[in-house]
């Protein structure tokens, strides 16, 4: 009897010993079977210009196999403030990569934004979200596995100030020099103040030049309101026609065109000073 409860035990062992092994196996995932893990950060916002923002993401891409594997990006999509913009959009990518066995990779790839295309039928907001997500190929020799890793970004984007012409006069009137001054009104669109420096302004009456100009003062707009500057013109009339001299005079309506750049500071860290620029166009008495 104890011979035979003795068997029994070894019996028993025999078992455990030949399907522990298998249990484990079964407990782990089959090599290569999972996706290749990948993820998206956004890392900074960038901008010459109000129009243009480019925004930096961080694509980490991680072979799992034990073959190298080509990484190729087979597309992307994009959502600003919720909607799919048609247009005003593209991605450049680091890409492709080839990318060896149980490697990691981190890829830059910078999103470039025409906001005038991807936002055409409103304004932008104070804060603009956006969500990047790209579709990575993992190519395995002759096997392609797509994995779709997302990204949030927020930036607040710089609107360009608003320029309007208050008034036209005459200070001056000589056979040879004339001295106009100019008010202008800037408003301000931003949640923030912006500084104005170094204007430099033409003004064309009757579709000629008239004079131009240089203001070095800094004008503060306040944020989210508005700000006056009066401009002052030299003009010369020795190359003009007599009949321009004397519509200035005589102090009669002026076809005019205002145009001229400016710089703007925005104390904004993606787009901190740029130049802008107005083109004003209309009719105006000539006052004293």
């Amino acid at each position: 009897m104890p011979i035979f409860k003795n068997m029994t035990r070894l019996s028993y062992a025999g078992i455990a010993v030949f399907w522990l092994p298998l249990a484990l196996l079964a407990c782990r995932s089959v090599p290569g079977s999972a996706p290749p893990p990948a993820s998206l950060v956004f890392d900074h916002p960038q901008a010459s210009d109000p129009d243009t923002v480019t925004l930096h993401f961080t694509l980490t891409a991680e072979n799992n196999r034990d073959t190298a594997a080509d990484l190729s990006l087979a597309g992307y999509k994009l959502t600003l403030d919720g909607r799919e913009p048609a247009e005003g959009s593209s991605l450049e990518p680091a890409l492709p990569l080839r990318l060896p066995p149980r490697q990691k990779a981190e890829i830059p790839l910078q999103l470039k934004l025409d906001l005038k295309k991807a936002l055409p039928d409103t304004a932008p907001a104070d804060t603009v979200k956006v969500v990047l997500t790209t579709h990575l190929d993992f190519a395995f020799g002759g096997k392609k596995m797509t994995v779709s890793p997302s990204g949030a970004a927020e930036f607040s984007p710089v609107r360009k100030p608003v320029f309007e012409i208050i008034s036209i006069a005459v200070m001056q009137a000589e056979l040879i020099n004339t001295r106009f001054r100019v008010r202008i009104r800037i408003s301000n669109p931003n949640p923030f103040p912006v500084n104005l420096s170094s204007f430099q302004f033409e003004l064309y009456g009757s579709g000629r030049l008239w004079a131009e100009g240089t203001e070095k003062n800094t004008i503060l707009v306040p944020a989210a309101g508005s700000a006056e500057k009066e401009l002052f013109l030299k003009m010369n009339f020795i190359d003009m026609r007599r009949d321009l001299l004397d519509q200035v005079i005589n102090m009669e309506r002026i076809r005019y065109r205002f145009s001229g750049a400016v710089k703007i500071n925005t104390a904004r860290d993606y787009l901190p000073v740029y130049t802008g620029s107005f083109n004003l166009e209309g009719d105006s008495e000539v006052i004293r």
